[in-house]
């Protein structure tokens, strides 16, 4: 599942200073795409940081979500003028979008402590994203875009072609000894430069406190499916 921010600028040459002399506010446009196959995404927080991604500055308030026909969403959102992630006419800080997590007030302390179950009925998702942009005289910006990852893996099992066509259904399916909670964001969460690059970027703390067999559930497709959080694999140690 994808998010996407993209950030609108003026031109080079027409910098001005935002006039905070008046409670505005800047509107904030987000532009999210989904893939409705993998995941629904509800429930969004969306939290700024300092551009060391050491201090929480803000959080965004959603004032209403489009649902656009290439089935992305467009979230748009306000911040105060006074926000420090504005810096006279530009907005430069670490964006953490979290979906389907629990509540947060967005402190690092609080965000490092996220955690969901095994097979929870909605994924958790997270998107991070530096932004360094210009805003507009409508006190408007575009973000960049930014990738929605899974918190955790889906892991499905279906039956071959051969075996299906020859009458043979799956009952049941487990993944063995596997965590049971897991944390919703990386470590580096508020850090990234963005979170398209799963692989080296986005660590998270596997939490093997509670071990046990995860059953994955039956899809109305005849497949079963179930949502496992990480683990510490072998390499790991």
């Amino acid at each position: 599942s994808l998010l996407s921010l993209s950030v609108g600028s003026c031109s080079q040459s027409d910098h001005w200073i935002a006039d905070t002399s008046e409670e505005l506010t800047r509107g904030v446009t987000f532009n999210i795409p989904l893939s409705a196959q993998e995941s629904v995404i509800s429930d969004l927080q969306i939290f700024l940081y300092d551009s060391v991604g050491t201090d929480k500055l803000a959080q965004v308030e959603i004032t209403s979500i489009e649902e656009q026909a290439d089935g992305s969403q467009m979230i748009h959102g306000v911040l105060p003028v006074t926000c420090p992630a504005i810096n006279g006419d530009t907005l430069e800080c670490h964006m953490v979008i979290l979906g389907n997590c629990p509540e947060t007030d967005g402190s690092l302390s609080s965000l490092q402590t996220l955690t969901f179950e095994a097979n929870s009925p909605l994924t958790p998702m997270v998107g991070a994203h530096s932004v360094k942009t210009r805003m507009d005289r409508r006190l408007e910006v575009l973000c960049p875009t930014t990738n929605m990852l899974r918190s955790g893996a889906l892991v499905t099992v279906r039956l071959g072609e051969e075996l299906s066509s020859a009458g043979i259904t799956l009952k049941e399916a487990k993944l063995l000894n596997g965590n049971q909670t897991g944390f919703c964001a990386p470590r580096s969460a508020t850090q990234l430069n963005t979170s398209d690059n799963l692989a080296t970027d986005l660590i998270f703390n596997p939490d093997a406190r509670q071990k046990a067999d995860i059953a994955l559930q039956m899809r109305a497709d005849g497949s079963l499916q179930g949502l496992v959080p990480e683990c510490v694999t072998p390499a790991e140690g």
